[in-house]
């Protein structure tokens, strides 16, 4: 998407890729906003589909996404852009990585994010190869995340207040930060530091 797109309230972004295509991302050069701050009618982005492909969004670093009062719902989301999510919920069928640039951040706002699977590979540099969910530079207020599957690496500062971050296996890098502010629960099987 090299152009701005925006989704209005009530309205639905659906991918609509043939079954058999050999593309299944969608890269993000400009900005994408779904919703409005206030909006009453929910906007809807699917790109889970029983007749179409699974299509991954990928925001490239001068790109970005906004996404108020919204269902979202999406393959792999590979944000090495900005990310605002609020008043929402979103679902990852796959993998979910966000960049550790601070110029880039994922912020959740009111917002309840489910990732059901992991394995971000073949992206850009940042992510290529990983066998995991990267939670870069990601700020969570009044929100909720839940990794399913795999390993999660907190690869810069994650700041949650008055959230909940549920995971499986997972492991702060060397000279990162995970912050668990006011009201915040970190729910883990395994933390490695």
């Amino acid at each position: 998407m090299t152009y701005p797109v925006t989704v209005e309230p009530g309205g639905t972004l659906t991918c609509a890729r043939p079954a058999n295509s050999s593309v299944s991302y969608i890269h993000i050069k400009n900005k994408l906003i779904v919703g409005a701050k206030g909006a009453t009618k929910k906007a809807y982005v699917n790109f889970l589909s029983d007749s179409y492909q699974d299509c991954d969004i990928s925001i490239r670093y001068n790109g970005s996404i906004e996404v108020y009062n919204a269902d979202f719902y999406v393959q792999d989301l590979d944000a090495q852009g900005k990310l605002t999510i609020e008043d929402s919920k979103v679902y990852i069928d796959g993998a979910f990585a966000s960049t550790t640039s601070s110029i880039y951040p994922t912020t959740l706002t009111n917002t309840e994010m489910v990732v059901n699977g992991n394995q971000i590979s073949g992206g850009l540099s940042d992510f290529a190869g990983g066998t995991s969910n990267q939670l870069g530079n990601v700020k969570l207020n009044n929100s909720a995340l839940t990794i399913k599957e795999g390993d999660t690496k907190v690869a810069a500062t994650v700041t949650a207040t008055n959230s909940t971050i549920a995971v499986n296996n997972l492991t702060v890098n060397s000279g990162k930060t995970l912050n668990l502010n006011s009201g915040s629960t970190l729910n883990a099987e395994n933390i490695t530091t």
